[in-house]
């Protein structure tokens, strides 16, 4: 087993769907597209066409006992279930980070880590794998949840999967190890005067 190495931030890949780029694999409704992101040029966007759940996995490089992941996710809704990042052992379900109201962290409990999140604003969720059996979770700068147990006795998980719910869009970017820098401007009429 291994600590999280799996970086990808989407800019590389082709304007196009997902599935077949990056090992990912699944539903074609799941794009690479540059209107909505975080960071870059790029990001995912999942955008179910009714009331049904699509999604879309990937392999990591190895089962993950340690380390920590980050991610960024966005919704266009905030009521009923939006969409989830999930943590599979293979095909079989372990736990998640999920969008529905608030934010949560998923496995044998459930815990709200972020109460009624915005529509349309990116948040940043960084993941602690604390052991083979037990992860926890936190949104930006907030506290994190408590040690949450995979669910069904699963451990070390392998894989992957954006899910997205009903309708709606919701978007993922710049999923890294927590090493990443990011510089974002998040003030764009800000004027930088320099006295050389």
């Amino acid at each position: 087993m291994a600590a999280w190495t799996y970086i990808q931030n989407f800019n590389s890949l082709n304007t196009a769907d997902l599935t077949g780029q990056d090992s990912w694999s699944g539903n074609v409704l799941f794009d690479v597209q540059e209107s909505v992101v975080q960071e870059g040029a790029k990001a995912v966007l999942g955008s179910p066409p009714s009331s049904t759940e699509i999604y879309i996995a990937r392999t990591l490089p190895a089962g993950v006992d340690s380390g920590t992941m980050v991610f960024h996710v966005r919704a266009t809704k905030t009521s009923g279930e939006a969409g989830s990042l999930q943590f599979r052992v293979g095909t079989t379900y372990a736990g998640r980070i999920r969008l529905n109201a608030d934010i949560y962290i998923d496995g044998v409990t459930t815990e709200s880590i972020k109460t009624a999140f915005s529509a349309n604003i990116f948040y940043k969720i960084t993941v602690e794998f604390l052991s083979s059996t037990t992860f926890r979770a936190k949104v930006d700068d907030g506290a994190f949840s408590a040690a949450i147990t995979y669910d069904a006795g699963q451990s070390n998980p392998d894989t992957i999967r954006f899910t997205a719910y009903d309708t709606g869009s919701i978007y993922w970017d710049n999923i890294n190890d927590g090493t990443v820098a990011i510089a974002k401007i998040s003030q764009p009429n800000l004027l930088l005067i320099g006295v050389a």
